[in-house]
C-alpha cells in the first residue's frame, strides 16, 4: 500500500487533523511493523524491535499502527476462497464481504462453523467435488450476507475427521481463519462474534471458553460443554455474552446439555441470555435464529476490562491467557494427561491442580485505586499484566496485590518491544497494551509443566 492510501486509514485511526509530517513518520515505522509480522528469523524480530524504536514513534503509536495493515484493499462484495498458511497451520476458509465494504470502516466479523450435514449425508453414495463444495459455502454465505447485510461472514473448510476439535488441530481449523480473515480485511475487534449449531454448537462452547478475549459474544445452538476442563473455565466467560438456545424435545443433544450450562454460567457470575423452545427439535426455525443473533449482534467488546477473571486445567500458554491477564504456568501442575478423542481428530493435554486466577482494577481511572490491580488467586506462577493508559493511569506508579499482599509497587513505563511482543501472542490487533509487567509469586528456577521437544 502506497502511502497515499495509507494516510487515509491512519487518519481514521489517529484522527483528521494528522500532518503530512506525522503520516510520513508513521509510514516509516508501519513498513517495519509488516516486517515484524512476517515469516522472519527471531533475529531479525529483534532487530525491528530496535528499529522501531528508533522511527520516533510512541508505542501508543505502534499499538494503533498494529491494528491496521498495509495489504488492506478495497475489494468487491462477494464471496471468496482463501487458502493459506497461518504460521504453521494450512487454513482453508469462505469468506463473504459486504457491500461498500471499505478498509477505512471496519467491520464487525461472524466466524460461522458450518455442520458436516451436508457433506455427510452425501458422502454414503458419492464424494463431493471441490465444486460441489464451494457452491455449498458460496450459497450459505450469501444467504446470510442477504439476511444480515454489512458484516463480514467467515465459514471455515469443515475437516471431516478433525472436525473442530475439541483436540488441537480441529480447533485451529476454526479459529486461524479468522487472524488470516483480519489480514485481509479490516476486522473490528470489538465485534466478533461465533455460532454454531449441533456438533458446531459444541464447538462454539469449547472455543469460546478457550479463547473468551477474541469474542463479543457466543451463539451455541443446542450443543454442549460436557468435559470437566471445559467447565472449569465457566468464569473465563465473564466478559463474553452467552447467547444459548435449545429445543426441550431436542432428540439430537439432549436439552440438559444447555440448561446445565446455563446454570454453570450464571452460578459463575457470567451473563448468559437462554432460550428454550419446545416442537422445533434439533434446529430453531428462522424466527428464533434472527432472535438469537440480534441479542449476539447487541453486545460489543469492553476492550478494556476493568475486571478478569481466567480458571485453567490447560498448559498451553495461549489458553492461560484473557483480556490483560497472562499466565505462563501454573505454581504447581501436578501430573499430567493426555486426552483421545473419538471424535474431533487429535488428542490434548491437561494438568491436575486447577489455576484459577481473578483481577479487577480497584477503582475509578484517575484515583489512587485506579491504579491499583488487586489478584485473588491460587496455583498462580509466573504471570504477566498488560496495561495501558485505557486501563491504568501509565504516568503515575502502579501497585499490585496478590491474596491482599502487596507484590508489586512502582512505575510501568510503556515500551514498544513489550508492545510488539503481545502483539504477537495475543494476536495482532486484537487490543492495544502499551505495557507489561512480569511477576513471579515463586521467585527461584521455574520450569514448563512439561519440556519442549521441538520448537
Amino acid at each position: 500500500m502506497a502511502i497515499t492510501e495509507a494516510v487515509r486509514l491512519y487518519r481514521a485511526e489517529f484522527g483528521e487533523t494528522l500532518t503530512d509530517v506525522d503520516a510520513a513518520r508513521l509510514y516509516r515505522a508501519h513498513l517495519l511493523i509488516e516486517e515484524y509480522f512476517g515469516e522472519i528469523p527471531t533475529a531479525r524480530r529483534q532487530g525491528l524491535v530496535r528499529e522501531v524504536e528508533g522511527a520516533g514513534v510512541s508505542a501508543e503509536e505502534v499499538a494503533r499502527l498494529c491494528r491496521i495493515r498495509l495489504g488492506w484493499r478495497a475489494v468487491e462484495p462477494g464471496v471468496y476462497y482463501v487458502s493459506e498458511r497461518v504460521g504453521p497451520i494450512a487454513v482453508h476458509y469462505f469468506v463473504g464481504v459486504p457491500k461498500d465494504y471499505t478498509p477505512v470502516s471496519p467491520r464487525p466479523a461472524i466466524l460461522m462453523l458450518p455442520t458436516a450435514t451436508a457433506f455427510v449425508a452425501r458422502r454414503a453414495n458419492v464424494e463431493l467435488s471441490p465444486d460441489q463444495v464451494a457452491s455449498v459455502y458460496t450459497d450459505w454465505i450469501r444467504a446470510e450476507l442477504a439476511k444480515r447485510p454489512g458484516n463480514i461472514v467467515i465459514m471455515p473448510l469443515l475437516h471431516l475427521t478433525e472436525l473442530w476439535g475439541p483436540g488441537y488441530a480441529g480447533v485451529n481449523n476454526a479459529i486461524k481463519p479468522l487472524a488470516s480473515a483480519a489480514e485481509r480485511f479490516a476486522i473490528d475487534p470489538a465485534r466478533i462474534y461465533l455460532r454454531g449449531q449441533g456438533m458446531s454448537g459444541h464447538a462454539v462452547w469449547n472455543i469460546g471458553l478457550h479463547y473468551p478475549t477474541l469474542f463479543a459474544a457466543i451463539n451455541p445452538l443446542a450443543g454442549s460443554a460436557k468435559y470437566e476442563w471445559q467447565r472449569a473455565r465457566a468464569m473465563n466467560l465473564r466478559n463474553t455474552l452467552a447467547v444459548v438456545w435449545h429445543d426441550a424435545e431436542d432428540q439430537a443433544v439432549p436439552v440438559r446439555s444447555s440448561r446445565d450450562m446455563v446454570a454453570l454460567l450464571r452460578k459463575n457470575k457470567v451473563d448468559v441470555l437462554y432460550e428454550e423452545t419446545k416442537g422445533l427439535g434439533h434446529t430453531p426455525g428462522p424466527d428464533v435464529d434472527q432472535r438469537l443473533f440480534e441479542r449476539m449482534f447487541a453486545r460489543t467488546k469492553d476492550l478494556s476490562p476493568r475486571s478478569v477473571s481466567l480458571r485453567s486445567t490447560r498448559p498451553d500458554v495461549a489458553l492461560l491467557r484473557n483480556e490483560w491477564i497472562q499466565v505462563w504456568q501454573p505454581d504447581n501442575a501436578g501430573p499430567e494427561t493426555r486426552h483421545i478423542f473419538r471424535w474431533g481428530g487429535s488428542g490434548m493435554w491437561t494438568f491436575q491442580n486447577t489455576l484459577t486466577v481473578e483481577a479487577k482494577v480497584a477503582g475509578a481511572r484517575g484515583t489512587s485505586a485506579g491504579n491499583r490491580i488487586d489478584i485473588t488467586s491460587s496455583n498462580l506462577g509466573p504471570f504477566r499484566l498488560l496495561l495501558s493508559n485505557e486501563l491504568v493511569d501509565l504516568s503515575r506508579p502502579v501497585s499490585v496485590t496478590v491474596n491482599k499482599r502487596t507484590v508489586f509497587e512502582g512505575p510501568v513505563s510503556p515500551s514498544i518491544a513489550d508492545t510488539l511482543q503481545d502483539q504477537l501472542l495475543l494476536g495482532r490487533g486484537l487490543r492495544k497494551y502499551t505495557a507489561a509487567l512480569n511477576l513471579n509469586l515463586a521467585p527461584g528456577p521455574t520450569t514448563t509443566a512439561r519440556p519442549t521437544t521441538r520448537p
